[in-house]
């Protein structure tokens, strides 16, 4: 198994040519005091929705909080079923702003709301594409920076991988799993990054024995390492400040010391913040930026 030395990631990697697409968001200086919005989180094959609330002193709570299987799972649907659930679900929960955290392909417009490219993973829902969703609307990645005070950058690294970050103040989703460029081995799924690295990757790849389980989380932390630090040189970050959630980073320990071990080797100024089940607080800040 090709095996090269990090800085030799870092040469092959280029954050300039990532999709780099704007989030029109920009991260809360201050955060809201005596709000109540509605907030929502389409991820995967989960549906989730609650009322969150922010007190005098800017602090969240989640209240009403309600959790199903999305449609278009089980079965396949129309798009009309589907808005007619999207509304159904934000009359149920009344506030007058509404944010969503969409974890499907979609192209985030100007006054915040998105038009659906695809709905991908397991769900089917036909005619959506091009339909506009009338919400405040981040992906998942910008959802958990903009949920976790202090963050410049988010990463998510479980069934797949992602970071977003701040640039000239807004924050931006480098859709970082898609790049490709780094060395691949006739064993891989392909040649996208993410395809190296992620969850629904790794456990497969260490199944067909080609190599060895240390070998797979040396090359995947390398990966992740190299993205980490060139998007970070590439926004102008000098102290990265990386909100991390996904099952991999946590579940993971082994991977997660290596990552952190090849940060360490380029020596980059770095903290991890804890962004865990920040997507909601991040869909609820949307409403309100």
């Amino acid at each position: 198994m090709k095996s090269l030395p990090i800085e030799q990631y870092v040469e092959i990697f280029k954050p300039e040519k990532l999709a780099n697409l704007k989030s029109y968001l920009y991260p809360p200086t201050e955060w809201p005091k005596n709000q109540t919005v509605t907030a929502m989180d389409m991820g995967g094959t989960n549906f989730r929705i609650a009322t969150v609330k922010f007190d005098e002193n800017g602090e969240p709570t989640i209240e009403n909080f309600h959790k199903q299987e999305m449609p278009g799972v089980a079965n396949a649907i129309s798009s009309e079923e589907f808005f007619n659930f999207f509304n159904e679900m934000k009359a149920k929960y009344v506030s007058e702003k509404t944010g969503l955290c969409f974890s499907y392909p979609a192209e985030i417009l100007e006054d915040g709301r998105a038009k659906i490219i695809t709905f991908s993973k397991e769900i089917k829902i036909n005619g959506a594409e091009n339909k506009i969703l009338d919400a405040k609307v981040l992906n998942d990645t910008t959802a958990v920076q903009m949920g976790t005070k202090g963050a410049n950058m988010g990463l998510i690294l479980g069934t797949g991988l992602n970071i977003c970050y701040v640039k000239d103040n807004m924050i931006i989703n480098a859709e970082s799993g898609r790049f490709e460029g780094f060395p691949t081995e006739e064993f891989d799924f392909g040649s996208l990054a993410e395809m190296q690295v992620s969850g629904a990757y790794l456990r497969p790849l260490i199944a067909k024995e080609k190599a060895t389980k240390e070998e797979i989380y040396d090359r995947a932390a390398k990966i992740v390492a190299t993205e980490i630090y060139g998007i970070a040189k590439y926004a102008g970050i000098e102290k990265i400040k990386i909100a991390a959630e996904g099952s991999v980073f946590y579940n993971v320990q082994e991977l997660q010391d290596l990552i952190k071990h090849y940060l360490d080797v380029l020596g980059a100024d770095y903290e991890f913040l804890d962004g865990r089940d920040k997507t909601l607080i991040g869909a609820a800040l949307t409403a309100l930026a």
